[in-house]
Parts: structure tokens; C-alpha cells; sequence
């Protein structure tokens, strides 16, 4: 794949090599969303779009049912350049739906979904480093399963899923892998009535919650939390207006608290939030926040704990459209419907340095595809007459390479080198303004540099040569 768009801060970067000073950006309106590397990923006409980052190198995994490969699951990363495969494209032994991806404690990709080719039962793969393999048998679960949701637990490090269980009258089961089988966490079917939507998180005592669109309170919201022994309901069941879709369900980092986002159909089809404050489920701003009828809800966090909220705008003409809350008001971010055309299967992750992504498969013309953008902003107010210089040389390197960072107070936290699969292969945490890399072991190749500092970040591609 080749890259046609570079981010804000690769820009920064690479002005900053020649001796330039950045140009920074004083007016708000000059930010924009703008694809992440090439604008098709992969295409046209791809299901089930999970975004997510790797926690050991910050960068965007996108994994997806990849229709010109009938539907098979593939996995694509960002090395800040370009998207690559994962391992190889439609691994899965079958078309996958209802795909869901999660980051193991050792920075391991895995994902689950509904295996057409082992009967619509639940699967579970990894990448292992050189291959997708299965994580216990293909097609564990009992029966058929739909709306599978991955996670892991973070206390123990444990893969779990939950899905509809076909065998059980569409209610929900959690398994989990203890290392040999994907076993039952409390009862199966434990929900009170058929589910949709389904989706699991963990919090931060680590219990495994669960959501649903609950057919059992006229598909209205229910959250259920296993508290060692049992499933039981938090908050009322059926606790939203009218029946809710589209859920996206995640906990808080700052507070720890449990969110919902979904499509709201008691209040006109529209985007709604709403959390549980420990003894009731409440709304987060004005419910039906948005312009009017959207779909494919996607709810993340900032680092700080602000919500963002990402959905297909149909008053934007389907197209995406991103929110977050600003007080006790959801704004936009950037323009609303910002994407050329369609947005389906809309999915949003936010990185460490703050910067929502967004995910989706663009149905606008023949060319669409997987496409992901990210939100370019510089805040308002930096002068630029204390700017920062970073030089990296020489580039191409046989051996050693030099970081050297000029600015009023900067210093270089950490530094880290990747090779194109996204395999660190160089770090050092060694803080300073002038940094040496010893590279000389690395084989002939392209690579790329990330460069943090207390503030920014920056991200170049160097050529290694023997």
C-alpha cells in the first residue's frame, strides 16, 4: 500500500529535518479531518470495521470483514506512513461478521467473531507474530452466535466473549479462555430475554459487564455485571426511553464509570449517552443530542476522560460525523459529515496523545473502501517564535543516528524505532535534547522513527542501508 496523505505532526517532522521551523496554525477553523495514510485501506464493500490502537507502540490496528475476499477476516496497521496486513489478508477459514478486536497484555492482537466457515459459531484468533492462529478450537461455542464483543480482563489477563447464543434462544453467553478452552462465566443464556446489540467491557475492578438492546423490555438498554457468582442487572432493565441500537459500551478512564452510547429511538432515532452514576443510569448532556437520525454509534474516551461519540449523520447524507461533550453540551468536532460520501460501520478509537480516529467503509462509488481519518488540530495561541527544531541525520544511516531536539525547555522523553510491520525494534527512554541510536544491527530497510516529547510527538520515515 502506498501512503498519499501524511499526518500533521509527519509534516511537522519533516520540516523540522531540513532546519524549518513548524508553521503553526492560530486560527481553529483550520482544523480538519484528513485520511491517515492512503484513503482506501482496502475495498470496496467491507462489514464489521473495528478500530483500535496498539497499547505497545500507540498505532491503529483496523480489522475487518474484507468482502473482496468473500468476506474473510483481515487485519490492517498504521506505521504513521503507510497500512499494512496483519499477518495475511482473509485469514479466517470463512466470511467473518460481527468482528471484534482487542490488544492481549502483551500487545497481541486478537479478534472474534462469527465463523461462517465453522457453522456461524463463535471464533477467537491471534496474531502470533508471524500468523493468525486459533485461540482454542474454531467454533467453540454451542450453537450458532451472533453480536460477538471481545475483551480481556485486566486483572488476570484473560480473553473473554460475549455473543447471542442461538442455542439458548438468543440470549447472552460470556466465555472465557483459561489457557486450554473457552469456558462458561456463570450461567449461559443468562439474560433475561433475547439480545442484540451485545457488547462486553471490563471495569476497573475488573468485573465483566455486558450490554444489550434487551428483547425482554421491548428492546430498551440493560447492563449486567457478573459479580463472581452470578449475572446480575445494573440499574433498572430496559433503563433507556424508547429501544436502543447500536451500542457502544465503554467505562470511563477517569472516573471509572460505565457509558452508553446508542442509537435512541425514543428520542427520534438520534445519538444519546448516558451513564451509571452508581445507582441509576442518568444522560450525559441532553439525550438525542444530535441533528437527527444516526446509526453505528461509536463511543471512546480521551485520555483525560472526555466522551466522544462518532455515528453515520443522516441529516449529513449518511456521512460521519463526529461529537464530543463540552461542558454539559455536545459539540462538534470539526466539521459535521466530514467524510466523501457514506459512512457505514463507523468505529472510533482516540490515542494516547488525545487524537480521535475514526474508522468506516465508504459506499460513496465504486472506489470506496476501508478509510480511516483522523482529526487534525493544532491548538490556537503557540508562538511561533519559540518554536522547536528537530534534526534527525544522516538519513539514509548505516549505523548511527542522531535525534537532536532545539527548543525553548524541550526534551526528548522517548524514542523508538519500527520496522514496517509494526514490530518495535529500537527504543530508549533516556531523556535529553540529543539522543544517539545505535542502528548498526538492524537489516537494510525502510523504518520509522517515533519521537516523543513532553508535548508533541513526531513521527519520520529513515531508510536503513548496510
Amino acid at each position: 500500500m502506498k501512503g498519499t496523505v501524511l499526518s500533521l505532526v509527519l509534516a511537522f517532522a519533516l520540516a523540522a529535518c531540513f532546519g524549518l521551523p513548524p508553521s503553526f496554525k492560530s486560527n481553529p477553523a483550520d482544523s480538519a479531518w484528513k485520511y491517515a495514510g492512503e484513503q482506501n485501506i482496502a475495498g470496496p464493500y467491507n462489514f464489521f470495521i473495528c478500530l483500535v490502537f496498539n497499547p505497545s507502540n500507540d498505532l491503529p490496528y483496523v480489522a475487518f470483514s474484507d468482502n473482496p475476499w468473500d468476506g474473510r477476516l483481515s487485519v490492517s496497521q498504521f506505521n504513521g506512513i503507510n497500512w499494512w496486513f496483519v499477518g495475511l489478508p482473509s485469514f479466517s477459514a470463512g466470511e467473518a461478521d460481527y468482528v471484534s478486536m482487542a490488544f492481549s497484555q502483551q500487545s497481541l492482537p486478537y479478534v472474534g467473531y462469527v465463523d461462517w466457515g465453522n457453522n456461524k459459531k463463535a471464533t477467537v484468533m491471534k496474531f502470533d507474530g508471524s500468523y493468525w492462529v486459533n485461540v482454542g478450537s474454531a467454533g467453540f461455542s454451542d450453537g450458532v452466535a451472533m453480536y460477538t464483543s471481545l475483551a480481556f480482563n485486566p486483572a488476570d489477563g484473560k480473553p473473554y466473549l460475549a455473543y447471542r447464543d442461538e442455542s439458548l434462544g438468543g440470549k447472552i453467553t460470556v466465555r472465557k479462555f483459561d489457557g486450554t478452552a473457552w469456558v462458561a462465566v456463570g450461567n449461559q443464556g443468562f439474560s433475561p430475554a433475547t439480545s442484540n446489540f451485545v457488547c462486553i467491557a471490563f471495569s476497573p475492578a475488573a468485573e465483566p459487564y455486558v450490554a444489550c438492546s434487551d428483547a425482554g423490555a421491548g428492546l430498551k438498554a440493560t447492563v449486567m455485571k457478573f459479580n463472581g457468582t452470578s449475572w446480575t442487572l445494573v440499574g433498572s432493565q430496559g433503563f433507556s426511553a424508547g429501544q436502543a441500537s447500536c451500542l457502544s459500551f465503554v467505562f470511563n478512564p477517569a472516573d471509572g464509570s460505565p457509558y452508553l452510547a446508542f442509537k435512541d429511538f425514543g428520542n427520534a432515532k438520534k445519538a444519546t449517552v448516558m451513564k451509571y452514576s452508581g445507582s441509576a443510569w442518568s444522560y450525559v448532556g441532553s439525550p438525542g443530542f444530535s441533528s437527527g437520525e444516526v446509526n453505528y454509534t461509536s463511543l471512546a474516551f480521551s485520555p483525560s476522560g472526555n466522551p466522544y461519540v462518532a455515528f453515520e449523520d443522516y441529516v449529513q447524507s449518511a456521512s460521519a460525523t463526529v461529537m464530543k461533550l463540552a461542558g454539559s453540551n455536545w459539540v462538534n468536532v470539526g466539521p459535521p459529515g466530514f467524510s466523501n460520501g457514506l459512512a457505514d460501520y463507523t468505529s472510533l478509537a482516540i490515542n494516547p496523545s488525545g487524537i480521535p480516529y475514526v474508522a468506516y467503509q465508504s459506499t460513496n462509488d465504486l472506489e470506496g473502501g476501508v478509510r480511516v481519518m483522523k482529526y487534525d488540530a493544532i491548538p490556537a495561541g503557540v508562538n511561533d517564535t519559540e518554536h522547536t527544531v528537530l534534526k534527525i541525520f544522516p538519513d539514509p544511516v548505516s549505523d548511527i543516528l542522531t535525534i537532536e531536539l532545539k527548543g525553548k525547555g524541550e526534551i526528548i522523553t522517548n524514542t523508538a524505532v519500527y520496522d514496517l510491520r509494526g514490530i518495535k525494534v529500537f527504543k530508549t527512554s533516556s531523556p535529553g535534547n540529543k539522543i544517539s541510536a545505535n542502528l548498526s544491527c538492524l537489516p537494510a530497510g525502510v523504518y520509522t522513527i517515533r519521537i516523543k516529547t513532553r508535548d508533541s510527538l513526531y513521527i519520520k520515515k529513515i531508510v536503513k542501508i548496510n
